[in-house]
């Protein structure tokens, strides 16, 4: 927990998870869910597709920076590894949302 005193040197840092879902099933457009079927989970109970992110944000003390890490998660909050972590998907994904 993060204490009125901490600055991004003394802090563990911030976690912020974004959740994109349907409403209903295949309420998406297909080209919006062809470009990003690498990252797109369904479940499997409801077929409601979703994007869940994660950015992780903490300060780095070799680099005196910020660390900034974007990951994409399964439907059960666990991050996606392979090709479809790849920053190519993540680029994708922005270019989608504005």
């Amino acid at each position: 927990m993060m204490q009125p005193e901490d600055s991004p040197q003394t802090s563990e840092g911030i976690t912020i998870e974004l959740l994109f879902r349907e409403d209903s099933m295949d309420e998406w457009p297909e080209p919006l869910t062809t470009a990003l079927d690498d990252i797109i989970q369904t479940d499997p109970l409801t077929d409601i597709d979703s994007i869940n992110l994660r950015l992780s944000s903490k300060y780095d003390s070799l680099s005196k920076g910020i660390n900034n890490k974007w990951e994409f998660l399964t439907i059960y909050g666990q991050p996606l590894s392979g090709r479809v972590a790849s920053q190519n998907n993540l680029s994708k994904f922005f270019d989608l949302c504005h």
